[in-house]
């Protein structure tokens, strides 16, 4: 699993952010924790699911690069939601796969500038 810097959370998720991540990671899952993933294909904006899907075998051998979090189905709804809206407004196009990935890569291409 990969995870976007600048995750998007549902409202009942961001102030437990930092304590879900690390539980995911760890294995463990909270109930009613769905994640919003980049599909696998071409065809789809966004995939959601719940997070007890990871447990599957399938699923385990699955890369996801995680874009979000939140907490039941409508919340997941509503953040794929402003995902898609904040694309649509900066780009003119519901690219999401694309608007997401170029973003993590201009994080990774900052730089530090010594100054002496």
């Amino acid at each position: 699993m990969e995870w976007y810097y600048d995750l998007y959370l549902g409202e009942k998720m961001a102030k437990k952010k930092n304590k879900i991540i690390y539980k995911i990671k760890d294995g463990k899952f909270t109930p009613s924790t769905y994640v919003i993933v980049l599909p696998r294909n071409k065809r789809d904006v966004l995939e959601t699911f719940p997070i007890e899907v990871l447990k599957q075998k399938y699923y385990k051998r699955q890369n996801f690069f995680i874009v979000g979090l939140a907490k039941g189905n409508e919340e997941a709804n509503e953040v794929m939601l402003e995902i898609i809206t904040e694309c649509f407004r900066e780009t003119d196009t519901v690219n999401v796969r694309d608007f997401i990935l170029d973003r993590e890569e201009k994080k990774n291409d900052i730089k530090i500038i010594k100054y002496r």
